[in-house]
């Protein structure tokens, strides 16, 4: 992409096997690029009264809900076979949300962190002065996506417990290249995969099921045996 990057060798131990992940052991982190001016992050649904994030922001009653993350093709090119029937989507450049209707209540998440509700009263510790101060939550991206968006709020409330993923996008998520035709903060949301009590939901259970024929799915370019070459060309 004629962007600049390094790598880094460094010699196994005795216990690791090929293909173990050692992102915590090394403590390692996935840098998170900075997105646009205008986005708003708003409050983490954290303890907030002692200004730490909770490690593994979970919501009540619901089983756990992992964050979402993508596996490099070239990686794992041979668990494909070319017979096997295949999905090729757009990746679309924006920012990862979460959403889903759980116990009379949405809830609206980023891919690491759940979001509060604009408007929340809560208490904000000022570490240097020692004292409490309480404010109010402010709006964020992936509220204002619910609004702009009343389909995944009408899903959700449908299909309660079941989490949405998908991706947010807009000139104010990641500036004018990657707007996709929303401008002057309107978002766009697509959805990539649902999870369930049983699992992941399959990508052509997404579009053939009818359960999902009410959420708008990311563009697919290709259905059919896996081809290599296409991909590439893709």
């Amino acid at each position: 992409r004629g962007i600049w990057s390094e790598g880094l060798l460094i010699k196994a131990k005795s216990h690791h096997k090929l293909g173990d992940n050692v992102m915590d052991e090394l403590e390692i982190t996935r840098w998170e690029p900075p997105l646009a001016k205008g986005f708003s992050w708003g409050a983490e649904g954290s303890d907030l009264k002692s200004g730490l994030p909770t490690k593994e922001p979970k919501i009540p009653g619901l089983f756990h809900i992992p964050k979402y993350d993508l596996e490099n093709y070239k990686k794992h090119s041979k668990l494909i076979l070319e017979s096997e029937e295949v999905f090729y989507t757009t990746k679309i450049h924006g920012t990862s949300a979460r959403f889903v209707f759980w116990d009379g209540e949405m809830h609206c998440g980023s891919r690491t962190t759940w979001k509060r509700k604009p408007g929340e009263k809560i208490e904000y510790h000022n570490h240097k002065t020692g004292e409490v101060v309480e404010k109010e939550t402010p709006s964020s991206s992936w509220w204002e996506t619910l609004n702009q968006h009343p389909w995944i709020e009408e899903w959700c409330r449908a299909n309660p417990g079941l989490i949405v993923y998908g991706e947010i996008f807009g000139s104010i998520v990641q500036g004018n290249k990657f707007h996709y035709g929303y401008n002057n903060g309107s978002l766009g949301f697509r959805v990539f995969d649902v999870l369930t009590t049983k699992g992941w939901v399959s990508f052509k259970d997404l579009v053939e099921e009818s359960l999902f024929q009410g959420l708008k799915l990311v563009p697919i370019l290709y259905r059919g045996p896996h081809n290599k070459d296409l991909l590439e060309k893709l």
